[in-house]
């Protein structure tokens, strides 16, 4: 337990130390989610952008009300957020601006609604570090509850990928549904999934659990995460 206090505050540590090196900026975010909002902060490997962050939100009523009415298969969304401080979120910002996009907004998106967004929960957030080892393979993360429940992959060293699935349902019973219902993310070692290349399968199983699911593609991003 004491270790694991210790390595906890040397991340915190070491976040917050960054931070007073990162500017104001517009961080870019994947929205996905039907009842429950999560935004997934696109990553690079590059000062302010190197954070892999995953928020639960709140996009209000009406806005939640527009998202969802342009929902349909094959379309994502993002967030294009007023500029700020990444690393604030862990000093309890908790709400932001920003403009809602059909589509990724820095690359042909329409503009859908400009809105107040409500940060209800950090699920993750971690600072890049391009001399890790790679974690291309098998390896994924598993967040979300009841119908909206999602993977992504964790970025390990350059070049790499952000990949995004949602998971369309989950065995019953199953060990993973009741590590979500506690709000917990769990690591998963995947089979199916190619050696340095984000899975093409719909159907996944995890080795650590034994069990299966399928899964949907939602979202797959190679140039960003290439140098």
């Amino acid at each position: 337990m004491l270790k694991l206090m210790m390595s906890l505050s040397a991340l915190l540590l070491g976040t917050t130390a960054s931070a007073k090196l990162d500017p104001a900026s517009v961080h870019g975010m994947l929205i996905v989610g039907h009842d429950t909002i999560y935004a997934s902060h696109l990553p690079m490997f590059h000062n302010p952008h190197d954070y892999q962050v995953i928020l639960e939100i709140d996009l209000g009523e009406k806005a939640k009300g527009i998202y969802l009415a342009n929902q349909q298969d094959g379309v994502y969304f993002t967030l294009a957020p007023e500029a700020f401080v990444l690393p604030d979120l862990l000093k309890g910002k908790t709400s932001f601006q920003a403009s809602l996009y059909k589509g990724h907004f820095e690359r042909g998106g329409t503009e859908i609604a400009k809105i107040q967004v409500q940060v209800k929960s950090i699920v993750h957030f971690e600072k890049l570090n391009p001399k890790l080892e790679s974690t291309f393979g098998g390896e994924y993360v598993i967040f979300g509850q009841g119908s909206d429940v999602f993977l992504f992959h964790p970025v390990g060293r350059k070049p790499n990928f952000d990949h995004v699935l949602k998971v369309s349902s989950l065995p019953s019973g199953s060990a993973l549904t009741e590590a979500l219902q506690k709000s917990k993310t769990v690591s998963l070692n995947l089979q199916e999934v190619g050696k340095d290349e984000p899975t093409t399968a719909t159907q996944l199983t995890s080795i650590d659990h034994g069990e299966s699911f399928s899964v949907k593609e939602i979202y797959l991003e190679f140039s960003d995460l290439s140098h």
